[in-house]
């Protein structure tokens, strides 16, 4: 997938097989939204409004690592 300038990656991995593409359009307004207003904003922020619009859909948000290995 190719991003364009200025767009970064964060990932969340849901315990559902099934997770509404409403929400992750929902998510994906919230986040940049944030990002838009908000000069100083944290990560941690943004794993917030996630674990917020997710749980409004009744979903689980599942901690993990994710290791990007290139070679």
């Amino acid at each position: 997938m190719l991003r364009t300038e200025g767009e970064r990656e964060i990932f969340f991995l849901l315990k559902e097989n099934f997770f509404p593409l409403e929400a992750v359009q929902l998510l994906k307004t919230r986040l940049s939204n944030h990002i838009q207003f908000n000069e100083d904003w944290t990560r941690e922020e943004l794993v917030q409004i996630a674990e917020m619009t997710i749980e409004e859909y009744g979903g689980t948000m599942i901690p993990f690592t994710l290791f990007n290995v290139k070679y």
